[in-house]
Parts: C-alpha cells; sequence; structure tokens
C-alpha cells in the first residue's frame, strides 16, 4: 500500500493543524532571534546582568533555589511592566 493510500483526509487535517500550532509558536521567537541579530550590544548587556543577578541570588537563597527563581522572575516581571509603562507614557 503506497502512502497516497494509507495517508487519510483526517490525519493531514491533523497535520495541517499541528503545523499551524507549531508555526504560532515558532514566529515570536524568530522575531526575538531576528531582534538580537540586528542588535546584540543591547542582548549581550542583558544576559550579562541576568547571569549576574541570578549568582547574586543564588548566593543569597544558597538553601532555597526555588525562591531564587521566584525572586529573579518577579524581578523580570517588574522590569517589563516598567517597560512597558514608559512605552505607554511616550
Amino acid at each position: 500500500m503506497s502512502p497516497s493510500e494509507r495517508i487519510t483526509p483526517e490525519m493531514v487535517s491533523e497535520i495541517a493543524a499541528l503545523n499551524e500550532e507549531f508555526l504560532a509558536l515558532s514566529f515570536p521567537k524568530l522575531e526575538m532571534l531576528r531582534k538580537w541579530a540586528i542588535n546584540p550590544v543591547q542582548i549581550k548587556e542583558q544576559l550579562v546582568r541576568f547571569e549576574k543577578r541570578i549568582n547574586e541570588l543564588g548566593d543569597e537563597y544558597l538553601d532555597d533555589p526555588v525562591k531564587a527563581i521566584e525572586t529573579l522572575l518577579q524581578e523580570m516581571r517588574e522590569r517589563r511592566l516598567e517597560i512597558e509603562m514608559k512605552k505607554q507614557s511616550k
């Protein structure tokens, strides 16, 4: 039996739906990578700050790595809100 005889219309629909979902999930990451390629200095600085801060929190919460990550994520959310508020006020 050839593949064209095995593949049903339902299978084609399922594959198409999965492809659409994959592309929708991938697009924001592609845009992020494109921005990084345009301005690598900015992301490098952000990653250096991130690494420094996660190391600080790791030292501060030596016995509670979950607390370190929670603190880091909260700080990142707050920073993102600050940036969004600045954009809106312009």
